[in-house]
């Protein structure tokens, strides 16, 4: 048997550094995309793409996530969770299309909190 080596960890962007990237130089909050003030009687509802991202993926502290734009966009996509995504998480995917450089085979994130 030969001796095991370090595994190449994939590249990947921090999430929550992409997160306070849009937020501080563009002013776009992913966390409250609908710019919910949480007031009684308002019909604000919370658009937070981290709320979106751990309802349809196994998320857990210290993790690597994939998203695939093109999954997203796509009707027939293998993952039906993702493939109906509500337009509001299209729209935020759309920003990140135009800021952060889309690997080949869609976006792997680093998560820790």
């Amino acid at each position: 048997m030969d001796k095991p080596h370090m595994l190449q960890q994939p590249m990947a962007y921090d999430y929550h550094q992409c997160r306070d990237y849009l937020l501080q130089e563009r002013g776009i909050d992913i966390e409250n995309f609908s710019g919910c003030t949480f007031e009684v009687g308002s019909d604000n509802t919370l658009q937070s793409l981290w709320h979106w991202i751990v309802d349809t993926k196994e998320i857990h502290n210290g993790c690597y996530f994939a998203i695939s734009t093109q999954d997203i966009f796509d009707e027939d996509a293998e993952e039906p969770e993702w493939a109906r995504a509500p337009q509001w998480v299209k729209d935020i995917l759309t920003i990140f299309k135009k800021e952060f450089e889309e690997p080949e085979d869609g976006y792997y994130f680093w998560v820790e909190w």
